[in-house]
């Protein structure tokens, strides 16, 4: 099986697949749900399951030995980023900008970043384990809706956003799972480009089905090469710059596909 699944940013590739077929298996959760996910392991499979936060699908997925899989969720700092902790407060290395607030030590985010996916690197290394090969989805980096949602200073959430993410890509690299960069094209650097924002005004960090295309198009790259298991896996970067022979066959396949009337 090949399968992309885990938080709300998997509806996005989703709808660049719409009702065509595809050799993919799409389950899009509500990244609550992959807080505090448990995990059964039974010969070959590997359950994955949690009790249901929202009004979503109950997140219960059965992965079995052999099985390529993509998780999007871990990267996701909207939540830490956007929190109203830092209109008042700022991180110790940005103290010189601003000098009368509360400051957080460097260790917060870090904290931070171990506590909420805690579960999910769990599951990495389950997976891994059970020989299920398995990558790291980054999600798309913030709207600058954001800014004016949050009301948060530009400088902080930037520096938050980005911390966070590099904390977080550690602690996965460090069990051996691939990450797969949000495509380069959709972003400056610190914010989604308008081109790619989710529809809806109110909507601040998913990506619309422009979005979905090229992340799906990496996502694919990863599932589709037969070449890596779950040994070796190792960090992957957005396909839509810099292609090898083997990943660049495999996104221009699925771009096709997807692009196709």
């Amino acid at each position: 099986m090949k399968l992309i699944f885990g938080d709300s940013h998997v509806s996005a590739l989703k709808a660049a697949i719409g009702p065509k077929a595809s050799p993919y298996t799409l389950i899009a959760n509500h990244g609550k749900n992959l807080i505090d996910m448990q995990l059964d392991v039974v010969g070959d499979t590997l359950r994955v399951f949690a009790d249901n936060t929202s009004a979503s699908v109950p997140l219960d997925v059965t992965l079995t030995k052999g099985d390529r899989v993509v998780l999007s969720g871990p990267l996701h700092s909207s939540l830490v980023s956007r929190h109203r902790f830092w209109k008042s407060t700022a991180p110790w290395t940005m103290h010189e900008h601003f000098p009368k607030r509360q400051l957080a030590s460097g260790n917060f985010i870090k904290t931070l970043a171990q506590d909420r996916t805690a579960s999910m690197i769990q599951l990495l290394k389950a997976a891994i384990s059970a020989g299920i090969s398995v990558a790291v989805l980054e999600p798309p980096r913030l709207s600058r809706r954001a800014l004016t949602e949050s009301g948060i200073d530009e400088r902080v959430l930037v520096h938050v956003d980005e911390t966070y993410r590099a904390e977080v890509c550690a602690l996965v690299e460090a069990t051996g799972t691939a990450v797969i960069d949000t495509p380069k094209d959709t972003h400056d650097g610190a914010f989604m480009r308008a081109s790619y924002q989710a529809m809806s005004d109110t909507d601040v960090h998913h990506g619309n089905k422009d979005y979905g295309i090229l992340a799906l198009a990496n996502a694919a790259a990863f599932l589709d090469d037969e070449t890596s298991g779950a040994e070796d896996a190792k960090t992957t970067t957005d396909t839509s710059q810099t292609d090898t022979p083997q990943t660049g066959k495999a996104r221009k396949s699925i771009l096709q596909k997807l692009l196709k009337a």
